[in-house]
């Protein structure tokens, strides 16, 4: 601080007029994210933030910088579905540490009604062979950890399958579904 005004006293410490005074206030260490899509782009999620191990959250926010106490903390990216996870970041008093949260791949899906027009539909994301759905969407991209999948379709009676789709990080596997 450099105080330009009469002299300041506050909890131990004093700032004279006209001289720079340094106070250590936080001993917060920071995060900071790069957040990138099933592509490798610059993306934005919403984070949640708890101490590892534990399914309390210390905090929920936007920003890719994030200041908080010494410890060892998990990243959830709420925004990908499923959620990104991050775990073990640990966080030092006074530095920074850079994390690069990636490693998803995307399955794009064009669907089309029976006139060949761009239409949407709900699709249920499953890990190949399981019969419990990981995630729903009605989005056409669809950001994954690198794995097999299976794809259920709600077009109608029983619906569609793809079955067997395989996502690489980084990558982008194409379906096209028909209505």
């Amino acid at each position: 601080f450099t105080s330009y005004e009469p002299d300041i006293e506050h909890k131990g410490f004093q700032v004279k007029k006209g001289h720079e005074t340094k106070v250590e206030a936080f001993g917060y260490g920071r995060i900071h994210l790069s957040i990138k899509d099933g592509l490798g782009k610059e993306a934005q999620s919403h984070i949640v933030v708890r101490r590892s191990g534990s399914e309390k959250n210390v905090l929920g926010t936007w920003q890719k910088n994030i200041d908080l106490p010494p410890g060892r903390y998990d990243l959830l990216l709420t925004s990908f579905e499923p959620d990104m996870v991050i775990r073990g970041v640990q966080v030092r008093k006074h530095q920074q540490i850079n994390t690069t949260a990636q490693g998803y791949g995307r399955i794009f899906v064009d669907c089309r009604d029976l006139a060949g027009k761009q239409s949407s539909v709900h699709i249920s994301v499953h890990r190949a062979g399981q019969r419990k759905a990981i995630v729903g969407t009605w989005s056409s991209k669809i950001d994954l950890p690198p794995g097999r999948y299976d794809l259920h379709f709600a077009t109608g009676g029983d619906g569609k399958w793809a079955r067997g789709l395989v996502v690489r990080t980084k990558s982008q596997t194409n379906i096209r579904v028909s209505r």
